[in-house]
């Protein structure tokens, strides 16, 4: 276990006397374990990055419980930093893992991430004055649901204070708060792991190894508070390149050199004439079948070794009137509610249309978006047509706008064919034509 100077209080779980958690340090901030009573807290073990560690184990929800801490913990004349290993249950909403203060307070939020339901956005919070004075990452940092993590979070002592997220010894994120420092939190109270001063309920998640420390502690340091073998680093790492191939390929990809705790990782193509040892390849035409490839993995930690083969599947070519109406359907004018410029018009999308437009009243729009001029008293209506080309495919959409003292553009999006012998299902040597129409609503 590193030994770093300025330790305000340690929890290892070893010694556990039936709800109270002794501080490992001799500070006498022992800490009480609520909920036992009620089945929302237990004692347990758990294989922790290799190790066999003892744990605190929350149920969450109404009847959950929780680690108080003593009021008065913590002395920020420095700032603090505060180091634990977690494992977090997926969750239904917002939840605390960690809390300190009530009026003045510091938390870290979690939430469930809407774009990954294996994952879980955590992010270290600061308040000085209930949830309007809230400061927090952008964006908030993914990790994963139920499986361990080391968790530490810095928070300096003056304004703007700086705010550091490091997860597996790694900084991945931080922020400033302009008016709120950890001066706020010296000697405060309502300090909690599992709950806290702004949760709804306590949180369902293992929890060993607590350390808080009365400064903020610098990048090797965190890092070395990262307990873990070479073993289940180098299997770790593995785990996580996994990530990489689990859906089918669409563009390149960036295949690291480095795994997130640490590790060497080099590439090998096992069927280069589908995919670089890089990482490039030439995706199928459109209407064949998904390539399937190889790409060897070596990782290495030290004297320790990693071999894992990653299967990818590489995905066919949409046809082309698939990619210019895609084009053509992202296309978003900056029309706010009132325009009284030219426009910018793109003419490019963003799979590699090519885009042309045309006005059907130039002498008020031109062709390149130039507003020429503005009637004096009644509006005035024209079409903005854009041409979507893309190989042997195009699109037409039809911007309707109409001119008034100022520019205005309605919102309602239809889609409908110019000729009924023609839809988007055709072949793709056909030659495609639609209207977008933007009716007033």
């Amino acid at each position: 276990m590193a030994t770093i100077r300025n330790e305000l209080a340690r929890y290892d779980f070893f010694e556990v006397s039936s709800t109270i958690v002794p501080d490992l340090t001799g500070n006498g901030y022992a800490g009480v374990i609520r909920g036992c009573d009620r089945g929302g807290a237990d004692m347990g073990t758990d294989s922790v990055f290799g190790q066999t560690l003892p744990a605190l184990l929350l149920s969450g929800g109404a009847n959950g419980g929780f680690l108080q801490l003593p009021d008065g913990i913590l002395n920020t004349k420095e700032g603090f930093t505060v180091s634990f290993y977690a494992k977090l249950s997926p969750l239904s909403g917002f939840g605390t893992v960690f809390s300190f203060g009530r009026d003045y307070c510091f938390y870290l939020s979690a939430m469930p991430n809407p774009d990954n339901p294996e994952e879980i956005l955590i992010s270290p919070c600061a308040t000085g004055g209930g949830r309007s004075q809230e400061r927090c990452l952008e964006p908030w940092f993914p990790v994963p649901s139920c499986q361990w993590l080391h968790i530490a979070v810095s928070f300096s002592a003056g304004t703007p204070s700086n705010i550091t997220l490091s997860v597996d010894g790694k900084a991945c994120g931080s922020f400033e708060h302009p008016r709120m420092g950890a001066k706020a939190l010296d000697h405060c109270s309502d300090c909690y792991f599992g709950f806290g001063s702004f949760a709804p309920a306590p949180i369902a998640a293992a929890i060993t190894d607590i350390r808080i420390f009365s400064r903020t502690l610098e990048a090797h340091e965190i890092s070395s508070l990262f307990r873990i073998t070479p073993q289940m680093r180098l299997a770790l790492d593995a785990g996580r390149l996994a990530g990489l191939f689990a859906k089918p390929l669409e563009k390149p990809i960036s295949l690291p050199s480095a795994g997130q705790t640490g590790t060497t990782v080099t590439w090998k193509s096992l069927t280069p004439d589908i995919i670089s040892d890089s990482g490039e390849f030439t995706r199928p035409a459109a209407g064949r079948e998904c390539l399937v490839g190889a790409l060897e993995a070596a990782l290495s930690f030290g004297d320790c070794r990693m071999v894992q083969v990653f299967q990818c599947q590489i995905q066919p070519m949409p046809e082309d009137s698939v990619i210019a109406r895609r084009d053509a359907q992202s296309v978003v004018l900056p029309f706010p509610g009132h325009v009284t410029e030219d426009l910018v018009l793109p003419l490019t999308g963003n799979d590699g249309s090519s885009f042309h437009w045309s006005s059907s009243r130039p002498k008020w729009m031109d062709n390149q978006g130039h507003l020429l001029k503005k009637p004096a008293d009644a509006p005035e209506k024209l079409c903005m047509t854009l041409i979507s080309s893309y190989g042997n495919a195009v699109v037409l959409c039809q911007e309707k706008v109409q001119v008034k003292s100022e520019l205005f553009l309605q919102h309602s999006l239809f889609i409908q064919p110019i000729f009924p012998s023609y839809s988007i299902s055709v072949h793709t040597h056909s030659r495609i034509h639609l209207v977008i129409d933007r009716y007033p609503q």
